[in-house]
């Protein structure tokens, strides 16, 4: 345990000194510290840290000649700019057409992007629909500081981002056939919405199955949430959404989701305290089941860290309420 406030007599704040010795010491036992890499990957890292103080993005031409003063070749650069974006110094997709032709040299800069549109009170109140137009004047607020506000090229690249980090998605307005409005996950309504049950009946000849993927911590076995999972679902699995060609038609909330694979059938999908259920209602239920309950391994394994995914069977037995 930790204070941050000063005590009033001595000036220290109770066992800081100690969090920040236990902080060095687990930061030292990392496999990667003290391991050698190539001189020109070190200066590049430095000079990318000196640059970003000054711009917090640059295009991939100029970082290509902050690179090659660092005598490194174009080649390498681009490995480089793919190496330091996995490892978390700067943001940079190369693969992605809106994205290759700019590096973010300061991630945090595009946090307290998406933060603001987080904290919009106009997007939390539309449940996370908004409008293009509105990211706009949310990201250029002429009531914020010079410093947070950014510039309009970055809009596009800000709104592609978000759509990568699985944040939001564009959704198609019964009103508009064009994509000027995107959902973001994180502030869908909290409770189901209302009707959704008729969107949710087994039809004749369709059967049911139902499998449980159950989150565990991976060092103690114990039942856990994955924080956020639900919400990376909604954006992810958006293709099988019941609202895909008008929004208002989706079925979502900051628990669950109903989908919709034709005639691979409709999925419900809602989490309970660590145990994410997986309904499947189809002539042939078991395809569409597996592979919602694959991408629910996949972003497990690959985004939270120390968590386990591991399939299990309601109990079907009558004096039985548990999974097999």
């Amino acid at each position: 345990h930790v204070d941050s406030k000063p005590d009033p007599v001595t000036g220290e704040c109770f066992q800081l000194e100690d969090l920040k010795r236990a902080i060095a010491r687990e930061a030292a036992s990392i496999p990667s510290v003290g391991r050698s890499v190539p001189l020109s990957w070190k200066n590049v890292i430095e000079a990318v840290r000196r640059r970003s103080k000054k711009n917090p993005y640059i295009s991939y031409e100029r970082f290509e000649a902050l690179c090659s003063r660092q005598k490194v070749s174009k080649e390498l650069t681009a490995t480089y700019a793919t190496i330091l974006n996995e490892l978390g110094y700067l943001i940079y997709y190369r693969g992605d057409e809106t994205l290759k032709a700019t590096v973010i040299l300061k991630p945090d800069y595009l946090s307290k992007a998406i933060s603001f549109v987080l904290e919009d009170k106009a997007t939390k109140e539309a449940h996370g629909l908004v409008e293009h137009e509105r990211l706009g004047e949310i990201w250029h607020d002429s009531a914020r500081p010079e410093n947070e506000r950014y510039p309009k090229d970055l809009h596009p690249i800000f709104r592609r981002l978000m759509e990568r980090f699985d944040l939001s998605y564009q959704v198609v307005m019964p009103e508009d056939g064009a994509a000027t409005t995107s959902l973001v996950a994180q502030l869908v309504p909290g409770i189901r919405p209302e009707g959704w049950e008729s969107d949710w009946v087994l039809k004749p000849g369709d059967g049911e199955r139902t499998q449980v993927c159950r989150i565990l911590d991976a060092e103690t076995g114990r039942t856990v949430e994955a924080d956020g999972l639900i919400f990376r679902l909604i954006v992810r699995l958006h293709r099988y959404s019941l609202g895909r060609k008008n929004y208002f038609k989706s079925r979502h909330w900051k628990t669950g989701l109903l989908l919709d694979d034709g005639y691979n059938g409709r999925a419900f999908i809602e989490e309970i305290g660590g145990d994410v259920y997986v309904n499947v209602r189809a002539a042939y239920p078991e395809r569409f089941l597996s592979h919602l309950c694959s991408e629910i391994q996949w972003l497990v394994d690959h985004f939270w860290k120390g968590l386990d995914a591991r399939l299990f069977v309601p109990c079907s037995a009558e004096n039985c309420k548990g999974l097999l």
